[in-house]
């Protein structure tokens, strides 16, 4: 790659380039509206980042079949738009140490990585953030600094996933849904910011009366079968859905 004239850029679309190792030539760079950088079989280095400092819309790092290192986001400290992390090969974040927020949705898929190690001054997102697709992620502590979650808050199919502890701080009032789901080894809810939302859920009769509170975890799904057959309300969150029992 030549060099970019100049510190700031429109949009940079890099996807598809076989023979692409290194970001070289984007030195310069210190702000971008979007930034994509997916589907480069060779890359295996984005340091030549190292002077970018804010992403005003979208950035996204995802299927880079040999990239194991963020070296080069360290001095990103916002991203305005959406972050979206997919297929990445790493054990960790580390490079994204200066981030301490995302204006949109946070995507975190199918990456390779034990740990979220590097997302500590992460404080909040602007939408939804989704962890999901994870064969190897253990914890979320690294998440301690997050205190608000506009929207949604999905963690599902992380099949090592132990404990929710990382999630402590997240101000719940603000949030419209939250989805655990599909993680066999989280067996009890020991945050208790998010277990109280989960116990928010609660199923009424059509004539509005509660006939069970209840909490939900994917080891514990939530058990109809003491209901009688008919429609019922279902509460979750601030979520409500018509639902049929039939046992």
């Amino acid at each position: 790659m030549t060099g970019i004239s100049g510190y700031s850029i429109d949009e940079i679309y890099l996807s598809e380039n076989p023979s692409l190792t290194s970001l070289n030539g984007l030195g310069a760079l210190t702000s971008v509206n979007r930034l994509y950088v997916s589907d480069n079989p060779a890359l295996s280095d984005i340091s030549a980042l190292s002077n970018l400092t804010n992403v005003n819309g979208t950035l996204l790092i995802a299927y880079n079949n040999v990239l194991n290192s963020l070296n080069g986001l360290n001095n990103v400290t916002s991203v305005g738009g959406t972050l979206y992390l997919a297929n990445f090969k790493g054990a960790n974040f580390a490079g994204l140490g200066s981030l301490t927020q995302v204006g949109s949705d946070f995507y975190c898929w199918g990456n390779a990585v034990t740990n979220l190690t590097g997302l500590e001054k992460l404080s909040s997102v602007g939408r939804d953030v989704t962890i999901s697709n994870h064969a190897n992620l253990q914890n979320l502590s690294a998440l301690s600094g997050l205190k608000s979650v506009g929207r949604n808050l999905d963690v599902r199919q992380n099949a090592k996933l132990e404990s929710l502890s990382g999630l402590d701080n997240i101000n719940t009032s603000t949030m419209t849904q939250v989805m655990i789901l599909d993680s066999p080894l989280l067996s009890d809810c020991s945050v208790k910011s998010i277990c109280s939302y989960l116990r928010s859920t609660n199923i009424r009769n059509v004539q509005g009366f509660s006939v069970m509170e209840s909490s939900v975890l994917p080891s514990r799904p939530l058990d109809t079968s003491s209901l009688r057959n008919g429609t019922y309300l279902i509460t979750v969150g601030k979520e409500v859905f018509k639902v049929a029992v039939q046992n």
